[in-house]
C-alpha cells in the first residue's frame, strides 16, 4: 500500500497545482468542435469505468455535430469535463446510467449537462461543491480529494463560461457547463 499512497500523493500534488493554475494562468485558446471534444472526454472516461453505461445525446445540435465549435483550451476543457463526468461515475449507483447532452443554452450559448441517478445532495451543499477540498454529503474516505468540481469551475470561468451544479428534479446530480458558441464561420 506505500505505492498506493505514493501514487495518491502525486495525484494529489498534480490537481493541487492544477488549481493554482487554473486561478492565474492565461489559458491559449483556439476553437474546438464541442461534441468531439466531449466524445473523446467520454472514451477516456468509459475506458476508466468500463462497467459503467455512459449515454451521449447530441440531437439538440445541428448536424454534422463537427460543425458546432466553442473557442477553448483543449487540455483545460476536456479536464473540466473529464472531472465531471468521472464525479457522476463515482457517486451514482452501479447499474444506473450517465446522461451527457449538449444542446443550446439561450443565445449563442451551449451547455453541456451530465446527469447521474445517484441521490442528489442537500440543497444547502451544492454551492460548496465547488470550493477546494469540500466533499459533499460528509464523504472523508474513498478516492478523491474534494478538488476535481473545483478545478472544472475555474477552467470553464476561464472560458467564459459556467458551471451549474443542482438536483435533478427526478433524482440525481445535474451538472452543467455553459460555454459561448461561436459565430458560423469563424472556425
Amino acid at each position: 500500500d506505500v505505492e498506493r499512497s505514493r501514487g495518491l500523493g502525486d495525484v494529489y500534488k498534480r490537481q493541487v497545482l492544477e488549481l493554482a493554475r487554473m486561478g492565474s494562468a492565461k489559458l491559449n485558446m483556439a476553437p474546438i468542435a464541442l461534441a468531439l471534444c466531449v466524445e473523446a472526454v467520454v472514451k477516456d472516461v468509459r475506458f476508466e469505468f468500463p462497467q459503467r453505461h455512459i449515454q451521449c445525446d447530441f440531437s439538440l445540435m445541428p448536424q454534422p455535430v463537427s460543425i458546432t465549435h466553442v473557442m477553448a483550451n483543449a487540455g483545460a476543457l476536456s479536464r473540466a469535463l473529464e472531472n465531471i463526468i468521472r464525479n457522476a461515475c463515482k457517486y451514482s449507483p452501479e447499474g444506473r446510467p450517465i446522461d451527457i447532452s449538449i444542446a443550446p443554452a439561450g443565445h449563442k450559448q451551449w451547455q453541456v449537462c451530465c446527469r447521474d441517478y445517484g441521490n442528489g445532495m442537500q440543497q444547502e451543499e451544492l454551492a460548496l461543491l465547488k470550493r477546494p477540498f469540500y466533499r459533499g454529503g460528509g464523504v472523508m474516505h474513498g478516492e478523491g480529494f474534494g478538488l476535481g468540481l473545483s478545478i472544472a469551475d475555474k477552467a470553464i470561468k476561464q472560458h467564459g463560461g459556467k458551471l451549474i451544479i443542482d438536483n435533478h428534479t427526478e433524482g440525481g446530480l445535474s451538472v452543467q457547463v455553459i460555454l459561448n458558441a461561436m459565430p458560423a464561420g469563424h472556425c
